[in-house]
């Protein structure tokens, strides 16, 4: 018998008119031990029903007056262990989301309205047992519903089966090897800076504006690294209009990018200024940033559903300034390393403002778990470097440089479960030779013929010397 729940509506969310219907922008997916946490990015209140049902084990979500954003994949990480698959499809108004399970769960929601760092979320909390929902589950805004032995539904009421009679236990049957999950692609987000109202840069003639050519720059790039196998990406915006800078983050972090690009043009009232710059975000902004997502509410802070895949709700705040702080410092060593490889693709060609990696505390790079960088292709204030900058070749040479740069970041970095990972060589070893090792015991203790031992280290003939560091190569 299906479970069902009544998601009512958001508190201290404005209601919206089906002429602005709510959007879900994307799902966010951590696994805890014993439950799973989902997490719908929205953009206003939403209204509707869960169900769970049977054979196959799954969870529906049909939501009312909901709309996709362009930018929402239906795609879950790889390497849950409880979800399967996500299906969205259009229903009666609105849209039908299917959570696949591997195993029976059971679902408590709860709604959180904006905040500071993040907009309206609905939260599905799946427990692996009943018992393990929280005390309060079936209150406040969230009603459960189940039938009651007349049938009718009412709500407070958790089902509970009569004991079966006792009998032998079954034998036990083997379970089948699970299924390799299939590999993802890895995702840049491309952020073209400004937009709608705000032009950014203008040159001296006012006809080339900064936010046309990010974007023009920004889908070149976008379609140059979807071209590739193993590489996605996508558009923070991809029309003129104004997005904020604190919702690019979040859209990219709701999509779970593995990079964040952000393309804009610089200005200076000296016009004789010029060349391309890559920034990623200082380590003071970054102390800064992490203080302020500290300072959220527990159930408030954007944090929810992971922060590099992290449950932070319920530690104490020392452990949880050391995993933000440690997720902070992987994100700004990512973000080194992918804005060193844009900058050297850069000075092949164009001029360079700057030579060296800059650090600033920009917004749009702040995202903890995100690493990001900032590319300003140069200075529009510069007639002669607009002129460059409104050109479509020269805007083809810029994308494909940051493409370049980007993609040999990626390839190096390439995050556990993507198509990328899998083409990666295995790391070799490292072995230091100790009294009474040969080269032929070597070859055997590692499952390696002795001749690819030697062609590794160079080595004319068998004899090695103990202290020597020998490189063995992945088998």
């Amino acid at each position: 018998m299906a479970l069902r729940f009544m998601l009512a509506a958001l508190l201290g969310c404005l209601a919206l008119s089906a002429a602005h219907a709510t959007t879900l922008v994307g799902v966010r997916v951590n696994e805890a031990p014993g439950y799973t946490r989902v997490v719908l990015d929205l953009t206003g209140k939403v209204t509707g029903t869960l169900s769970t049902l049977k054979a196959p084990d799954r969870v529906f979500l049909d939501l009312a007056g909901l709309r996709l954003a362009d930018s929402f994949r239906n795609t879950l990480p790889a390497g849950l262990q409880r979800l399967r698959g996500l299906r969205v499809a259009p229903r009666e108004g609105g849209q039908r989301l299917v959570l696949d399970l591997n195993r029976p769960m059971y679902p408590n929601t709860f709604a959180l309205g904006p905040s500071s760092s993040a907009g309206h979320r609905l939260v599905i909390d799946l427990y692996e047992r009943v018992e393990r929902l929280p005390a309060n589950a079936n209150s406040g805004p969230v009603v459960l519903v189940t039938p009651s032995a007349s049938g009718q539904a009412s709500p407070g009421q958790v089902a509970a089966s009569s004991p079966a009679p006792s009998r032998p236990a079954p034998r036990p049957v083997p379970k089948p090897a699970p299924k390799p999950l299939p590999l993802r692609d890895v995702l840049v987000a491309v952020d073209p800076g400004h937009g709608g109202k705000d032009p950014g840069a203008i040159s001296k003639n006012r006809k080339i504006r900064e936010k046309d050519v990010t974007l023009a720059i920004a889908r070149r790039l976008v379609a140059t690294l979807k071209a590739q196998p193993g590489f996605d990406a996508m558009l923070i915006r991809d029309r003129d209009e104004q997005v904020g800078l604190r919702q690019r983050v979040r859209i990219a972090r709701a999509r779970r990018a593995d990079l964040f690009v952000s393309v804009h043009a610089d200005a200076f009232h000296d016009r004789s200024v010029n060349g391309a710059s890559v920034y990623m975000l200082s380590a003071d902004g970054a102390t800064s940033e992490m203080a302020r997502w500290l300072e959220q509410k527990e159930k408030e802070s954007d944090l929810i559903g992971g922060a590099g895949d992290v449950v932070l709700n319920g530690k104490d705040k020392v452990l949880t300034t050391v995993l933000l702080d440690m997720s902070t410092q992987g994100t700004r060593s990512g973000s080194f390393k992918a804005g060193v490889e844009v900058l050297r693709e850069l000075g092949s060609f164009a001029t360079l403002h700057k030579n060296h990696l800059g650090k600033a505390a920009f917004i749009v790079l702040k995202a903890p778990d995100v690493p990001s960088i900032l590319v300003e292709t140069g200075y529009i204030s510069n007639p002669a470097e607009a002129r460059k900058l409104a050109s479509a070749r020269y805007q083809k040479k810029l994308s494909d440089a940051i493409a370049r740069g980007v993609t040999r970041y990626l390839r190096e970095a390439a995050p556990p479960g993507t198509l990328l990972a899998s083409q990666q060589p295995p790391p070799s070893k490292r072995h230091k030779i100790q009294r009474g090792e040969t080269l032929s015991g070597l070859a055997v203790r590692y499952g390696i013929a002795a001749g690819r031992i030697r062609e590794a280290n160079g080595l004319r003939s068998d004899s090695i010397r103990i202290g020597q560091l020998l490189i063995i190569p992945a088998g």
